[in-house]
């Protein structure tokens, strides 16, 4: 039998950092940027889900009802919701929009254009990481 490992998704955001710090010969910076942007998405969705949520790994769970839920847990919970909706745009972007700039419509920011640059790769950090915060933080 395999023993159970449990991996916490905010291993996402340190390897984003990493990835982010990383130079040198890496010649796929754009692939580089979109994995940063999707790993710092993931990092504050799953923790969401998991920890604040308390959703189990073998429940159906969604991304705009996990946004929802967040969203419902005060003044707290609004604050990661609006760092969620801009990660869940630089994800959209990067995971969906091969060519960019590319203006995309969040869950409650109206409309961003997004280009997948260093510039947005080091905004989603900080976002993720503000609002990782704020996560432990809800009661």
């Amino acid at each position: 039998m395999t023993k159970e490992k449990k991996f916490d998704p905010t291993e996402f955001l340190y390897f984003a950092e990493e990835l982010f710090k990383s130079e040198g010969s890496f010649s796929y910076v754009d692939a580089k940027i979109r994995t940063i942007l999707g790993r710092c998405y993931y990092a504050v969705y799953l923790n969401c889900a998991f920890k604040v949520l308390g959703l189990k790994q073998d429940q159906k769970f969604d991304h705009k009802g996990v946004y929802q839920s967040i969203k419902s847990k005060g003044d707290l919970g609004r604050k990661v919701a609006k760092e969620l909706d801009y990660l869940w745009i630089y994800r959209k972007a990067a995971d969906y929009y091969p060519t960019t700039p590319v203006k995309i419509k969040g869950r409650e920011q109206l409309w961003k254009t997004v280009v997948c640059s260093e510039r947005e790769a080091e905004d989603a950090i900080n976002r993720a990481k503000r609002a990782l915060e704020k996560i432990e933080k809800i009661p």
